[in-house]
């Protein structure tokens, strides 16, 4: 049996075994030990030989295990060589990695190349962010709901969306992480959300980690991340297209909000989420003072249903809004 090392993650081997010599040598053996030193000790031989055949098999059994499992390394690992771009070197460096982080991490080397795969596949490349890209999305799938492949996919997404690089990918895990601790919601649930918010989010002006703490808010009161990601894009739209006309939708927006119609404007300017925190929070103020809050929904053209329910909801839970973005 030739077992040899080729790279970091392949095994080459070959093993010939002939179990009918093997076993008529066992015979021969122990017919002459048998004939020489009487039969106690031909006994005492063949169960030595027989050892001897034992040891045999299960280095061969070693052997095939240890070329299977670099098999399917090998095979996991082609598929980061599909969506990435790099030198021979950089690719054994990668491998390299993967499988020094699979022992210090819960995931498998096959697990964390296919993490690795998918993050080439939205974009991201080069080792250092390949390899920080990809230990996040681990860390997330081993400490939250997430699987590390979703996380991967859904994040790279995200951050196409709004802009940041894979250097971000550590801290935009962390704001997600310590919101799904200290909040009604689940990781899961707040990555969906913020799925379905980064395109409308990112025009409003809103960075990340703002629209991480928006979508852990409306997570957390129950709001459906498909309706409430659609609804939310529509009222982000909406309050975008009242600033830029200037028209009365604006002062109506500026009074709920508490502000003069320039002062909302310098707000949704400077920082969206404290506008909309404020508009959120006159909402509030009104269902508390018995105020016709549909009312003022329907002069804002805010009419459907799912508009209606997301921005109730979050006003009924004002104080909530503002406290996760500032912990994101």
């Amino acid at each position: 049996m030739i077992i040899m090392a080729m790279t970091a993650f392949e095994l080459f081997g070959v093993l010939k075994l002939d179990a009918t010599d093997f076993e008529r040598g066992l015979d021969r053996a122990e017919g002459r030990v048998g004939r020489i030193v009487g039969g106690g000790l031909a006994t005492a031989a063949k169960v030595g030989i027989a050892a001897i055949g034992a040891a045999t098999t299960a280095v061969a059994a070693f052997g095939k295990a240890s070329m299977n499992e670099a098999s399917s390394f090998e095979s996991a690992f082609t598929g980061v060589k599909k969506t990435t771009e790099l030198t021979a070197e950089e690719y054994d460096e990668l491998a390299t990695w993967i499988m020094d982080a699979s022992t210090k991490m819960a995931s498998s080397k096959e697990s964390i190349a296919g993490t690795m795969e998918i993050a080439g596949q939205l974009g991201i490349d080069g080792v250092n962010d390949l390899e920080t890209f990809a230990k996040t999305m681990v860390m997330l799938g081993d400490t939250t709901n997430l699987s590390s492949e979703e996380a991967a996919s859904s994040l790279a997404k995200f951050m196409n969306i709004t802009g940041d690089g894979a250097e971000s990918a550590d801290r935009i895990g962390s704001s997600i992480v310590d919101l799904g601790n200290h909040f009604a919601t689940t990781e899961s649930d707040i990555v969906g959300m913020a799925t379905r918010l980064a395109s409308a989010g990112t025009i409003a002006g809103l960075s990340a980690t703002d629209i991480l703490g928006l979508s852990t808010a409306m997570s957390s009161v129950g709001i459906n991340a498909e309706a409430g990601g659609t609804a939310m894009s529509t009222i982000l739209t909406k309050i975008g297209r009242a600033i830029d006309s200037g028209d009365a939708k604006l002062a109506t927006y500026a009074e709920t909000a508490g502000m003069s119609a320039e002062q909302f404007v310098d707000a949704w300017k400077t920082d969206p989420t404290q506008a909309l925190s404020a508009f959120i929070v006159g909402l509030d103020g009104v269902i508390d003072s018995g105020g016709n809050v549909t009312g003022i929904l329907d002069d804002l053209g805010i009419k459907g249903i799912r508009e209606t329910n997301t921005v109730k909801s979050l006003a009924l839970a004002s104080d909530v809004l503002a406290a996760e973005v500032n912990t994101a």
